[in-house]
């Protein structure tokens, strides 16, 4: 598991990028941002299966490689790691698309030459 910032990223964006190596291993991610005044943030998915969260400092938007849900207003993604496979996640601010999962790579190799 890889998490790190793109460097040359116009939008801040968080990236993880988990990949299999040999074997596999059942994984559960929760994000679950909270707001200023305390109470968990609203969560929602849109049609494209990226997913929103209204939190303290703003708008969150979370696109992955694998389907997520919304759960008692955290958003969690349940998947298995398999050998040579990847998958990623991408938790951007502000609305919108988003950063797109498929960029991910790229930007890590851009990142590590700084």
């Amino acid at each position: 598991m890889i998490d790190f910032m793109a460097a040359d990223s116009v939008q801040a964006c968080i990236m993880r990028i988990v990949e299999g190596t040999h074997g596999s291993m059942d994984m559960h991610m929760i994000v679950q941002p909270r707001r200023a005044d305390g109470p968990a943030a609203r969560a929602a998915i849109d049609t494209s299966g990226a997913a929103t969260v209204h939190a303290a400092g703003g708008p969150l938007m979370l696109r992955a490689d694998v389907p997520l849900r919304v759960h008692a207003q955290a958003l969690e993604a349940a998947f298995t790691g398999r050998p040579r496979e990847r998958l990623v996640f991408t938790l951007s601010q502000g609305e919108g698309a988003g950063v797109d999962p498929a960029s991910a790579v790229t930007a890590l190799h851009d990142t590590q030459r700084h």
